[in-house]
């Protein structure tokens, strides 16, 4: 399992306040999300209600030498 800490943006390019998840992906599941151009991100929708919002992965990064390795990725809303 890889430890993957996300961050969404709005079209504008500021970062949502709740936007922040940290989730935990296979290897196949972590190519995949790399691998792909539209990548659907489930977005708070209030009261405890969820939404999916389509997005692009604008910036990534991979930290090998933290204590838990992991990928940081942001995204940034398309619709």
């Amino acid at each position: 399992m890889v430890t993957v800490e996300t961050t969404l943006q709005d079209r504008d390019g500021i970062i949502k306040v709740s936007s922040g998840k940290k989730i935990y992906l296979n290897e196949a599941q972590v190519t995949a999300l790399l691998n792909s151009d539209i990548v659907t991100y489930p977005e708070d929708g209030g009261n405890g209600y969820t939404t999916s919002v389509k997005t692009k992965l604008i910036e990534k990064h991979f930290s090998l030498f933290d204590a838990e390795p992991k990928w940081e990725l942001t995204f940034q809303l398309i619709e």
